[in-house]
């Protein structure tokens, strides 16, 4: 009994299959297995291309970061050394900021800085030397308008640099 229930299963599931061969254009189970086959080698080519593709692009993307680093490292090593302003530098800046923002018709003289010793209110021998050039300067040339420029120094406190 069971073998024939077997037999009766079989033979519905042979009906059922080649229904869906003829369903699908098959003419036999042979068509569906060749057509099986074809569809496998397919996807095993269609693979073997997706990882080629693959390894391309990751191989352009280790390129395109390859040359990221290579232009980082570049930047990093040939940097201009990092300009640090001195006072003499920081002086130099404000009297630049004057000459180069002149009004129309001025010529423009610039005399050297005079600085003025931490905490005192006399001037040193240099800066009294260099004081009287520019005095002389002036007395030469009375139509001389002046712009003068004072800063205190970056050292003291508030209360010292008064």
């Amino acid at each position: 009994m069971i073998q024939k229930e077997l037999n009766e299963e079989n033979k519905e599931i042979k009906n059922k299959a080649y229904e869906l061969y003829e369903k699908h254009g098959f003419k036999d189970g042979n068509d569906f297995v060749d057509w099986l086959e074809a569809e496998r080698q397919t996807g095993i080519r269609s693979r073997l291309i997706s990882r080629k593709q693959l390894r391309n692009m990751l191989l352009a993307i280790i390129g395109i970061l390859c040359v990221i680093v290579v232009i980082l490292l570049f930047m990093l090593f040939n940097r201009n050394p990092r300009m640090d302003l001195s006072e003499k530098s920081l002086s130099d800046l404000k009297v630049m900021m004057l000459v180069l923002d002149p009004n129309h018709n001025e010529k423009i003289v610039v005399f050297g800085d005079t600085h003025f010793g931490f905490g005192k209110s006399t001037l040193s021998k240099d800066a009294q030397t260099l004081l009287d050039k520019d005095v002389q300067v002036l007395k030469e040339n009375p139509q001389t308008n002046v712009r003068m420029a004072g800063y205190t120094s970056a050292k003291g406190s508030e209360e010292v640099n008064q």
